[in-house]
């Protein structure tokens, strides 16, 4: 239990300082390997702003050059109305046909303050999906891929449960906003991918705003960054592409996942 807390509390540092100019540039790639032969891309928290839209196009052109057999995309993509239809129509006109699916963010309700249906709609006419406690079901290189998806936990009620179907042979893929441990209870996935925590945004000798005893401690995440292996299950916790509030990360470096498997089977590599 101490050694649990110690890791959720104090995080290594990913970077240096990212300010002005340096947060409007195409975020870095964090790949990891699962065993399946796929190649997943994932992104999260990009909350493009109306003073710098074209992130939209940034983060799709970022992600297209990973030849993904699917994207999935974690919640919080925009702080404006316009922003979000900017990036799912840039991810589209990026991606071409890829699957895209989608789980919203505690900002999809505190920003645009609207139902879920509409955010369904708009999401949804751009080709993607939105998966709110639901599951799809993809055939990828011969492989039977399960991507479920839950709702935001701050202000909804995520449920993962039987979801995933008894397939011996599928791989399942848990997506959710945020990395709460209690989905681990659940369901047993292969992947866990979740955003929402930045990585702390400011990360100062590996002290973060989640080290504060007030600081969303109820949440119970299982950590704040990078990939871990948590009861058998692989875990990874994106930094995401933008910020909260100030704009401002201190070793918190943006990121964008790419989950790649170990046989060579894709659409091509891309460059390193």
């Amino acid at each position: 239990m101490l050694q649990e807390a110690f890791l959720f509390y104090f995080t290594k540092p990913t970077g240096g300082v990212y300010a002005g100019k340096k947060l409007l540039q195409p975020p870095p790639v964090v790949r990891f390997p699962i065993d399946a032969p796929l190649r997943l891309a994932f992104i999260a928290d990009l909350h493009v702003r109306r003073q710098a839209l074209f992130m939209a196009e940034t983060a799709a052109e970022v992600v297209a050059g990973l030849k993904p057999d699917a994207v999935l995309v974690g919640g919080d993509m925009a702080e404006c109305d316009e922003g979000e239809t900017r990036v799912f129509s840039a991810f589209r006109d990026a991606l071409g046909d890829t699957p895209i699916l989608a789980v919203p963010g505690n900002n999809d309700d505190v920003r645009f303050d609207r139902t879920r249906e509409t955010l369904r709609r708009e999401i949804e006419r751009f080709g993607a999906r939105l998966l709110l406690n639901e599951c799809a079901r993809l055939t990828v290189h011969g492989v039977k891929l399960e991507i479920a998806g839950v709702e935001d936990g701050l202000r909804h009620e995520p449920d993962a449960r039987g979801l995933f179907s008894e397939e011996p042979d599928a791989y399942r893929v848990l997506l959710s906003h945020a990395p709460h441990a209690f989905l681990l209870k659940q369901c047993r996935p292969n992947l866990m991918l979740s955003g929402h925590t930045h990585g702390g945004q400011w990360n100062l000798l590996g002290l973060t705003p989640y080290s504060l005893p007030f600081y969303e401690h109820k949440a119970r995440y299982t950590h704040l960054s990078g990939v871990r292996t948590i009861d058998g299950v692989l875990c990874a916790v994106t930094n995401g592409v933008g910020y909260s509030r100030q704009a401002l990360r201190i070793g918190s470096r943006p990121d964008v996942m790419l989950a790649e498997g170990r046989e060579k089977i894709y659409k091509g590599e891309p460059d390193a």
